[in-house]
């Protein structure tokens, strides 16, 4: 039972420690292969230095759910790192679950960010969730044949993607889902 609090405490600790260094890394390299110079590797943990140093802004219409989703987004990613081997051939949690129990984390972690941003009831936190809500499905815009830039609407069938086809525009969702 100690050995298996030690191998979760060193993999947190571990993985805590390397997230932003990978970030960095991959950050450096994507702006070395655009020809820019771009961040140092170490920028990442120079903004979660400064970001914990700030204060939290609570606006007087939100409830308890803004306070708490920074929390819950950081739990349930700790979460999916101690289901995901990487110190040792077995995972810390990974009798509490596998693939299914990571996505369903990382969802939950994903849909307290949106309410959260809800919370506040102000349009820009709104704006802000749907945005993120719909950050899976919509990609940056691209650059089509004839020069103009259009956004990829990817679906896969799903409920939650019917729903958003019909927010959006129904016949692009029907082109796009079944081409010809």
């Amino acid at each position: 039972m100690i050995s298996l609090l030690a191998k979760a405490g060193l993999q947190l600790v571990l993985l805590l420690l390397v997230a932003p260094l990978l970030s960095g890394i991959i950050k450096t390299l994507k702006a070395r292969l655009q020809t820019r110079r771009g961040p140092n590797v170490l920028q990442s943990y120079r903004d979660i230095f400064k970001l914990l140093r700030k204060g939290m802004i609570i606006p007087e219409t939100a409830s308890w759910i803004f306070s708490a989703t920074p929390y819950i987004v950081f739990v349930t990613a700790a979460l999916v790192g101690l289901m995901i081997p990487m110190t040792t051939t077995e995972a810390p949690l990974s009798l509490f679950g596998g693939v299914l129990a990571v996505v369903y984390l990382l969802a939950l972690g994903r849909f307290f960010l949106a309410l959260g941003g809800l919370d506040t009831g102000s349009s820009f936190g709104g704006l802000g969730s749907s945005h993120g809500g719909l950050g899976s499905k919509f990609h940056k815009p691209e650059r089509n044949g004839q020069g103009r830039r259009e956004p990829k609407l990817e679906v896969s069938g799903t409920l939650a993607d019917a729903g958003i086809c019909g927010a959006v525009h129904r016949a692009d969702c029907r082109n796009r889902a079944h081409p010809g």
